[in-house]
């Protein structure tokens, strides 16, 4: 099974719409320009747009656009899965993936703001679906882990050791904590160094266990506010 914020990729797309409706908000006219396909999952009809965190970030020398997913960025999503090295994709699904279809990358793409949200990192000179990075939160199904979401990302190789994990990290949190998160679990590869380190930079109250070679580390986040 794929690793996907704690359930199965097929099961996360099962728990997403999956009817056809009318696209609106920001996906409007997207479907008859191709971005958008007929077996396509939309957002809820509550979804809206979060457009307050969107950013615009210098980083390396260069100008980057930061702003929350859109069912369009499938193709992007895809593209960056594609850069990324054998180990990078271990490291994200916990497991040997060589393939995102279609049917595997719509969870990753699908966002109702609410319960699910992810972040995509942009370079200013390319096109839209020119994704460099992506990070991911999503709550956990469990009853008794309502107040937790699932942390996740991927930053394209050549995008890499320059701070942009780091700052989704830290922006993600922010955000989780709007949303009325109280912790953020990553399921982290033992030897995933560099985002063991990157996950303890936030100088938040860490929890760390060690099972079959993947470290839960657990993040406190400092406040709580009402969705």
């Amino acid at each position: 099974l794929y690793r996907f914020f704690g359930w199965s990729i097929m099961a996360a797309g099962n728990r997403l719409p999956g009817s056809i409706r009318n696209l609106r908000h920001d996906h409007e006219g997207s479907h008859e320009a191709k971005h958008v396909y007929k077996d396509q999952f939309l957002p809820p009809d509550h979804a809206l747009y979060p457009e307050k965190y969107e950013r615009e970030l210098f980083m390396g020398g260069e100008k980057l656009i930061i702003r929350p997913i859109k069912i369009t960025d499938e193709r992007g999503i895809q593209d960056l899965f594609y850069a990324m090295s054998r180990h990078d994709k271990f490291y994200r699904f916990l497991r040997n993936v060589s393939a995102l279809h279609h049917q595997q990358a719509q969870p990753l793409v699908s966002s109702d703001y609410i319960n699910s949200m992810a972040l995509v990192v942009i370079h200013s000179s390319l096109k839209e679906e020119g994704i460099i990075a992506v990070a991911h939160i999503a709550r956990e199904i469990k009853e008794d882990m309502y107040d937790v979401c699932e942390f996740a990302a991927m930053v394209h190789p050549n995008w890499q050791n320059i701070g942009i994990g780091t700052f989704l990290i830290k922006y993600i949190l922010e955000i989780a904590q709007d949303l009325g998160f109280r912790r953020m679990i990553a399921y982290i590869w033992e030897d995933n160094i560099q985002m063991l380190k990157v996950y303890g930079k936030t100088n938040l109250p860490l929890k760390q266990n060690i099972t079959n070679r993947v470290c839960k580390s657990e993040l406190e986040l400092p406040f709580h506010k009402a969705v």
